[in-house]
């Protein structure tokens, strides 16, 4: 498995999984608008180039195309020294451990690549599945954050969990 910079060539046929019921339930709040390829990638390349955000595809072998993203948004890091984690599998990569290496990767470039004090992660309430790969990677449950996301489509506030994650507390196992 690996991560990489999102590619519209490479990854484009992947935004049908937009459509997924889970992706639906647990991100949006109700079926997307067709997201348009070429805004979504070049919104991508622009976070990377701005250090807002790191968006990453991921790849895994024996799959055509990639079977998630995640993304890290560096907005707190300035100057709290933290930033947040978002992930997506998609249907063909759940339930192969993709997620929790994804977050594994990522936590280890955050807290030791970069050197910041925290990485925080926010799930939708009953998120079971999200859940997991935040405790199998070493996160802890801090609370509920009431209100604490939108859905992109409804525009509806919703409460999450929040976790965090400290240098030295990553799981191998």
């Amino acid at each position: 498995m690996t991560l990489r910079v999102p590619d519209e060539a490479r990854d484009a046929a992947s935004l049908r999984h937009f459509e997924d019921p889970e992706i639906v339930r647990w991100l949006l709040g109700g079926p997307p608008q067709p997201p348009d390829p070429s805004s979504a990638f070049a919104q991508q390349l622009a976070w990377w180039r701005a250090g807002t955000n790191a968006a990453f595809s991921i790849d895994a072998e024996g799959h055509d195309e990639r079977v998630g993203l995640a993304r890290v948004m560096f907005g707190l890091v300035e100057p709290f020294g933290f930033a947040e984690i978002g992930y997506i599998l998609f249907p063909d990569g759940r339930g192969r451990g993709y997620a929790t290496r994804t977050v594994r990767l990522v936590a280890d470039w955050v807290l030791g690549d970069l050197g910041l004090g925290r990485l925080q992660a926010r799930t939708s309430l009953g998120n079971v599945a999200s859940e997991r790969v935040l405790e199998r990677v070493g996160f802890r449950r801090e609370g509920v954050a009431r209100s604490g996301f939108v859905l992109p489509v409804t525009r509806q506030w919703v409460d999450t969990t929040m976790w965090s994650l400290l240098p030295g507390e990553v799981r191998r196992a």
